[in-house]
């Protein structure tokens, strides 16, 4: 099990071994509202397939001994929608065609094996909910439980398996069942490809029909990817239209549970890779708040530090950190009480120019970075700055209309060249991005001669 964001969370459990089995191969995974509950599809059979489905509490379960917790579970019964947390849709192939009973059936968590109750059926005899081993898998339901989504085809009422017949019937619901829901709409799919050298249908993949959170579009597997379709209207079917959205896609599943805004940084302190100033402002979005805050940090010549939390619990949304020279910053955030932080955003905070070595004029002035920058005119003049790692350097240097140039070197090795000359005098950072952490000296050279050149200072960034 994984959060929204990638982040386990619950150790892999194995299903479990039954000599009688000869495979086992849970499908059409369904994570309930509130995210404590799993439905799926549970295939299973020796020399042939049933096809069940089970409810998994993770919770409860920590080994295989108690995974999953039905070992038949409600037979024939596929594609499980979450009605809410406790009551599953689910659509029967085995009774729908064949028997007097509802073929879209209802499930209420905790429940026995095989005790579904019948919802309701369509009334087009012709057709019935798809069978996976033929066209795809049947009906699904909105969030707000209002529209239901029937795929369907007329297999059935032929002898080599073949639907003419496929499409999505949309229904709007009178209340939660036993009442029957009233049909609006529906999809008409291409039918009758996949046909075996014996002249038998062989599937479609037609398959996993999903609602988006809000009801007003339906996604499903065709023949040449994941389709979606417009249901915001079912009073007017002209309407309801549909696109390729996902060419070659498969199995498309919009999750029922809310998801979680993710607490993103920003501000100006943050919004580029080197900060030409000590002061970092910050700001954080999320969902509303309360918020922890973090930071960690690493020097100019090493690797970071464990996470600090800078703001704990707290219902602002920025603040300002005062940084060191030399360091690089990356800040991220968390709703308070959850375990998953967000994104990082970074900037590294530069060394001042009396960092480097070199036979250099040091000056003092107003704008400067510390109030200092090293000035040099001579060809061949050279800054330094050993024992240094990063995966980004940057120098900071004055640009102005008489200005020089500079060559940039790493260990030896040139890196870049910059030309200072500007119709304008403006402080600014010239950088170069290594594929890989790097370790050594960093050079500025004079490349022009007789021209000025000012440095300001060096960053390193270890991002």
């Amino acid at each position: 099990m994984l959060n929204q964001f990638g982040a386990p969370l619950h150790a892999p459990v194995p299903t479990e071994s039954e000599l009688d089995y000869h495979y086992q191969t849970p499908d059409e995974v369904r994570v309930s509202p509130d995210g404590t509950k799993i439905a799926y599809e549970y295939k299973f059979g020796a020399g042939f397939s049933l096809v069940d489905t089970t409810v998994w509490t993770p919770s409860n379960s920590t080994s295989a001994t108690n995974f999953p917790h039905q070992v038949q579970g409600q037979t024939d019964n596929l594609l499980p929608a979450w009605i809410d947390n406790s009551h599953l849709l689910l659509t029967d192939t085995g009774l729908g065609c064949f028997y007097n009973d509802p073929a879209i059936r209802t499930y209420h968590v905790g429940d026995g094996d095989d005790s579904t109750v019948g919802w309701f059926d369509d009334a087009r005899e012709q057709f019935c909910p798809s069978d996976a081993g033929v066209t795809g898998e049947g009906a699904t339901i909105s969030r707000d439980g209002g529209t239901v989504a029937v795929l369907e085809d007329d297999a059935a009422n032929y002898l080599d398996g073949r639907p003419r017949n496929v499409v999505v019937r949309l229904y709007t619901t009178n209340g939660p069942a036993p009442a029957a829901p009233t049909y609006r709409c529906q999809i008409s799919l291409p039918a009758g490809k996949f046909v075996n050298g014996n002249g038998f249908f062989v599937g479609q993949n037609f398959i996993s029909p999903t609602f988006s959170p809000d009801g007003n579009q339906l996604a499903w597997s065709d023949l040449d990817g994941i389709h979606i379709a417009d249901t915001s209207n079912l009073s007017n079917c002209s309407s309801v239209t549909q696109q390729l959205l996902v060419p070659g896609g498969a199995e498309p599943y919009f999750s029922p549970a809310p998801l979680q805004t993710p607490v993103r940084i920003a501000g100006s302190g943050v919004q580029f890779a080197f900060r030409h100033s000590t002061s970092i402002p910050v700001s954080w979005t999320g969902d509303g708040g309360p918020y922890d805050i973090r930071y960690r940090s690493a020097p100019w010549n090493g690797g970071f530090g464990a996470s600090a939390a800078w703001r704990t619990n707290t219902t602002a949304t920025g603040a300002t950190l005062a940084g060191a020279p030399g360091r690089t910053y990356c800040f991220s955030g968390r709703d308070h009480g959850t375990a998953t932080w967000g994104p990082e955003r970074c900037t590294a905070v530069p060394l001042d120019d009396r960092a480097m070595a070199g036979s250099w004029t040091r000056k003092s002035a107003r704008g400067f970075y510390f109030g200092t920058y090293s000035l040099a005119t001579k060809k061949g003049a050279t800054l330094t700055r050993s024992g240094a790692r990063a995966k980004q350097v940057a120098i900071l240097a004055e640009t102005c209309p008489t200005c020089g140039s500079i060559s940039l070197t790493w260990s030896g090795a040139g890196i870049g060249s910059v030309n200072l000359h500007s119709s304008r005098r403006h402080v600014m950072f010239f950088y170069v991005k290594f594929a890989s952490m790097r370790t050594g000296t960093f050079a500025v050279k004079v490349s022009s001669s007789g021209k000025p050149v000012q440095v300001d200072g060096v960053a390193f960034s270890q991002v």
